[in-house]
């Protein structure tokens, strides 16, 4: 007859359970390492540029903005992500 081991007498379940506490310490002390943190500087090259736009000033604008003061603005993603590397590996486009 086949005797099968004790879970009990190998003390099996505390052991393994200390070593996940200790992964997991460790895991989150190198994630929270306030060195991978630390800001970069970029550099944002634009493919556009933007002027100021001069708007009319009348009475009709004037009201309207006094009875909308909130403007929503909606803008559409690209299917692709808005920045690629460049040559250099501080400067985005």
């Amino acid at each position: 007859m086949l005797k099968y081991p004790n879970i009990r007498e190998q003390n099996w379940p505390a052991a393994g359970l200390r070593h996940v506490v200790i992964f997991l310490i460790l895991g989150l002390l190198f994630c929270c390492n306030p060195l991978s943190a630390a800001p970069l500087a970029l550099t944002l090259l634009p493919h556009t540029s933007a002027s100021a736009v001069e708007l009319e000033k009348n009475a009709a604008y004037t009201h309207w903005l006094t009875l909308h003061p909130v403007l929503r603005v909606g803008v559409v993603a690209p299917a692709h992500p808005p920045f690629q590397v460049n040559i250099d590996p501080k400067d985005f486009e």
